[in-house]
């Protein structure tokens, strides 16, 4: 019986309140902005919402589909990102929590720009990893994905510390965010104008995972026996 428990409480935590970083967590924009707030860029003046019955391609979820849209004028620096700092469930641990990958549906809102995004993850202003893959923005939704393998991935912000390795930034984490970049080697954003949404981030576990976890709830139950 209690080997049933301890299995069970894994499939329990999967399924609840997402206080941190959780394997199989997924943000639909259903009702807010999912702790994206106004303010992306580092000292950038862009703005985020979720729209509702505003879907610019209504096959992908319905016209009443929420999503984030982030935007920005381009003018006095505003920079086309927008970020979650601090936020629970973006917060601790991709390691300890088994996710493996990041996953994303992307699409530009407008007509003004040739965005090209990419995601950042790490700590703030601390040790703070862009994406190598970039992605241009179609006026129709497409779902990407990125690796949480350090190939994949280059330092722009780190403070000399030997420990401000990738490793670290994935797992102490507190910053996700998605930004226009076209060259990685700033701090910041491309300040530019235009606008693009983001919808159904997911958390992929690693391979096994879970049954590994399992495993090691039960030889933990029968230690205690």
């Amino acid at each position: 019986m209690r080997t049933a428990l301890a299995i069970a409480a894994i499939v329990a935590a999967s399924g609840s309140a997402h206080a941190v970083i959780t394997n199989g967590f997924v943000e639909t924009f259903a009702t807010g902005t999912g702790g994206f707030g106004s303010g992306g860029g580092l000292g950038g003046t862009v703005t985020s919402q979720a729209p509702a019955g505003n879907n610019p391609d209504p096959s992908f979820g319905g016209a009443n589909n929420g999503f984030l849209e982030v935007d920005s004028t381009g003018s006095a620096g505003a920079q086309l990102a927008t970020r979650a700092i601090n936020q629970p469930q973006y917060t601790g641990s991709y390691r300890d929590a088994g996710v493996s990958t990041i996953s994303f549906w992307l699409i530009d809102t407008d007509e003004l720009d040739d965005a090209v995004i990419r995601v950042g993850i790490g700590r703030q202003n601390a040790n703070f990893w862009v994406s190598n893959r970039s992605w241009d923005v179609d006026e129709f939704w497409q779902r990407f994905e990125v690796d949480l393998v350090q190939e994949q991935w280059t330092q722009i912000i780190d403070n000399g510390n030997w420990t401000d390795n990738f490793e670290d930034a994935v797992s102490n984490a507190n910053v996700l965010q998605f930004r226009a970049d076209a060259a990685i080697g700033s701090r910041g954003p491309d300040a530019i104008a235009g606008s693009f949404g983001v919808d159904n981030i997911a958390f992929i576990p690693a391979p096994g995972f879970g049954g590994l976890a399992a495993v090691g709830l039960l030889a933990a139950a029968r230690r205690r026996r």
